[in-house]
């Protein structure tokens, strides 16, 4: 790998690390704030993160059907990112929800924009560029939390100081795609670019990349589950501090940086359906152990055991999908996976929420084994991988 290479490379790394630390801190720490310091209901909340999703699923989807490609899409995202940051943070209501549409904006616009660059990477293969994207994105999770938890020793209950420590990252991370060599605003060559795009009902026909979507959606309900609802969860029923829930937070994203360095020391050996069906069955057992559970250490266990298949779900999903598309198509079938998967970000939190004001937190927890279980089965079929492979 060359000079230029290997710096484009990095800046990219940077980039998606700095960018998933920020908005994961949104994802994590607003819930609580919502409750602690606007004293709003858990189906208030619900409905916040489930106006996330539907900015999201908009923004991916209407970056999908554009003709050319957004160049400007990182910078875009990080923009809405900061933003959302500050909205969250400003103690009123209405902020708050802005705060949230501005986060599903951001997600919209860099997780297919991302994905798709770190397939045409120069000098690295597409599989070890995924593999390497997904990995960054983990290790910033785990670094995230952890350093939202010493910040909140350090200052008790403030979080708006917590939260408002990212917007430096958000700032770096603009600089970053500023330079010319960082690479994550370069367009795919041209002789890759297809005459004709695909409709959406064209990728749909396809089984492996409906596996992609599949597969995807496993883990969106208990990540909404632990990411969205986890630190009232962690407050309410095993009744820790806010410190200690940002450390539960980062043996979840730490279990998900280790499964995905392995994915990315042996890229081109994955056995993808047997991924699938070892991460739905961890999926399954972590939620009833987080739903039953009455131990502060019952919580970390079940968040470790969230962690593994939140590190191989999605880089299984975008290697399906890369798979199943000419690469032409490429960027066009992460955006309607990114739309695809934030479909679950609409649903899950609107009725988990009201579920929870309901029946409580428990069965709230225990309601996710349905769609978990309900997505697993078809993904998991044979035929999907069969396609996918060969083609």
């Amino acid at each position: 790998m060359q000079r230029s290479e290997l710096t484009g490379f990095v800046g990219y790394l940077a980039v998606a690390a700095l960018f998933r630390a920020s908005n994961n801190s949104v994802q994590t720490t607003a819930p609580l704030l919502g409750r602690q310091v606007l004293d709003l209901s858990t189906s208030s909340i619900g409905l916040a993160i489930a106006s996330s999703g539907v900015s999201a699923v908009l923004t991916a989807f209407l970056v999908s059907v554009r003709k050319k490609r957004l160049k400007s899409a990182p910078r875009l995202a990080l923009i809405a990112t900061g933003l959302s940051i500050l909205l969250v943070v400003s103690k009123d209501p209405a902020g708050f929800f802005l705060g949230y549409i501005a986060l599903g904006i951001s997600g919209g616009l860099m997780y297919p924009s991302l994905a798709t660059i770190g397939s045409h990477l120069e000098g690295v293969s597409p599989s070890r560029g995924v593999a390497a994207y997904t990995f960054a994105l983990s290790a910033s999770l785990a670094v995230g939390p952890l350093l939202e938890s010493v910040l909140l020793r350090l200052w008790p209950g403030s979080l708006v100081v917590a939260m408002g420590s990212f917007v430096p990252f958000v700032l770096l991370a603009l600089w970053l795609t500023k330079r010319a060599d960082v690479g994550v605003i370069e367009d795919p060559p041209e002789e890759v670019i297809p005459k004709r795009k695909v409709t959406v009902k064209e990728l749909m026909s396809i089984r492996g990349f409906r596996i992609a979507i599949y597969t995807q959606l496993i883990y969106s309900f208990p990540f909404v589950a632990a990411i969205s609802f986890g630190a009232l969860a962690a407050h309410f029923i095993y009744h820790i501090s806010a410190s200690s829930t940002q450390l539960a937070f980062t043996v979840l994203f730490g279990a998900s940086f280790a499964s995905r360095g392995v994915i990315l020391l042996y890229p081109h050996r994955l056995k993808l359906r047997a991924l699938v069906i070892f991460s739905s069955s961890l999926s399954v057992i972590a939620i009833i152990i987080f739903a039953i559970g009455n131990s502060p250490m019952e919580l970390f266990l079940s968040f470790a055991l969230l962690g593994i298949p939140h590190g191989l779900v999605y880089p299984i999903s975008l290697n399906l999908a890369r798979n199943s598309v000419d690469e032409g198509e490429l960027d066009r079938a992460n955006s309607l996976l990114s739309a695809a998967a934030g479909s679950a970000n609409i649903i899950s939190p609107f009725i988990l929420g009201y579920f929870a004001d309901f029946f409580g937190l428990r069965w709230m927890i225990i309601l996710v084994l349905i769609p978990t279980i309900a997505f697993a089965i078809p993904s998991i079929k044979r035929e999907g991988y069969l396609t996918a492979a060969a083609s």
